[in-house]
């Protein structure tokens, strides 16, 4: 929820719009449970009111949601059918309106804001007509945002949860320098920045799926182990040697966590060139990786010092690399026990069966559940805010750090 910090700034954003009343759907569409549209300007109040039957006679005050129904009061059909919603002030003549994700129902309340006079824009026009620069980029991202759980680190930040904290720094330190005690405040600013910054790798990329690549010799079971993991055959299976030719892509969501696989080309070395293309594009999607799962079977010659089955150096050295053993369903039971003993950290798992998969599964997202900031913490969810938040880390006096901290809100 915003808060007086951040509420403050509204009225200093200058735009063509400004002195509209303007309404958008700020969640993306069809993505979620529950959509979120907001409106702004002088007849926001007004025009919700004409639409808006509250459950409770309260009134209303920022940061408090209040349920009711939606449907135009003078239609008693329509009233018959009214949308259920909940209502949440977020400050003088801001709202947002939370409702039912499907597409039906966004149209039915942004055609009846329209109706009312109301001018009906983008997410990214709303931003940047009726918010202050962090809630602005918030809003866009928000926008793009493909899972609920992403999204509702986005929506902490439409709710002020970065722009509290840029604000809040330095009355902190003014106040310190009457304290005597400036150089404390802005080592604890830092540590603060540091850990935003940290957690900023992946709120920055809130709109992108993580990148998950499988590599392995030919014929260990990378594509049937995608299959197995989206739930269709996505990636073509047979049981001769170097099927996959090229990188093959598939998305999908685990735990909240969006994910993108790449089935890469069995790294070996090859005569054919296009056997060797394959080769070279599956090493190039390493680089690009934030998680490599390196895929080998029981009877493979074991690799050694960061080396492919292969003998070739593996390109996984810097990057988070899961090692598994596929095929588990073939292993006997004291080649299963070996292994383990072998290979602690590696898990066995069966595509064909499922072996293995739910623990496979929840290591894939468990680094990036443990980078996730806790509700309502401060985060970044651009370039630029973590450059300068990287900025106000490393700031060597109060001065650097003011300037930093002004830019980051947007005030410079």
């Amino acid at each position: 929820m915003s808060s007086p910090q951040s509420n403050k700034f509204f009225n200093t954003v200058s735009s063509d719009l400004k002195n509209q009343t303007i309404a958008a759907p700020i969640t993306g569409v069809g993505r979620s449970a529950i959509a979120v549209i907001a409106i702004a300007g002088p007849r926001a109040n007004e025009v919700v009111q004409a639409c808006f039957t509250p459950a409770s006679s309260l009134s209303l005050k920022a940061d408090q949601v209040r349920y009711g129904t939606w449907g135009d009061k003078t239609d008693t059909k329509d009233a018959i059918a009214a949308e259920s919603v909940v209502l949440t002030p977020i400050a003088e003549k801001h709202l947002e309106i939370h409702c039912h994700g499907g597409v039906a129902a966004i149209h039915r309340i942004v055609t009846a804001l329209a109706a009312q006079g109301v001018k009906i824009v983008s997410a990214a026009e709303f931003a940047r007509g009726h918010q202050p620069l962090l809630l602005a980029e918030a809003t866009e991202m928000l926008s793009r945002c493909t899972t609920a759980k992403f999204a509702s680190i986005a929506m902490d930040q439409v709710r002020g949860s970065l722009l509290d904290w840029a604000t809040e720094q330095p009355r902190r330190l003014a106040v310190s320098v009457n304290h005597g005690n400036i150089d404390a405040v802005l080592a604890d600013i830092a540590v603060q920045a540091s850990g935003i910054l940290e957690r900023g790798y992946l709120t920055s990329r809130l709109d992108l799926p993580w990148r998950v690549v499988l590599v392995g010799p030919p014929n260990v079971g990378k594509s049937s182990l995608v299959n197995a993991i989206v739930g269709f055959n996505r990636s073509i299976t047979t049981d001769i040697a170097g099927t996959t030719r090229d990188v093959l892509h598939a998305e999908t969501v685990v735990d909240g966590i969006p994910l993108k696989l790449s089935d890469t080309a069995g790294l070996r070395v090859s005569e054919d060139p296009i056997e060797q293309e394959g080769v070279t594009r599956a090493r190039r999607e390493i680089l690009s990786a934030d998680l490599v799962i390196q895929v080998g079977q029981y009877s493979d010659q074991e690799p050694s010092s960061g080396s492919s089955p292969s003998g070739e150096p593996e390109a996984t050295a810097n990057r988070p690399t899961l090692r598994i053993f596929n095929k588990s369903d073939l292993i006997a039971a004291d080649t299963r026990e070996d292994l383990k003993t072998q290979h602690p950290n590696a898990l066995l798992v069966s595509a064909k069966t499922g072996d293995g998969l739910p623990e496979l599964l929840r290591r894939m997202v468990s680094d990036v559940e443990s980078k996730l900031p806790g509700k309502g913490e401060p985060a970044t969810i651009n370039q630029r805010q973590q450059d300068l938040i990287d900025q106000i880390a490393k700031a060597p006096n109060a001065k650097v750090a003011m300037n930093a901290l002004r830019d980051l809100i947007g005030q410079s």
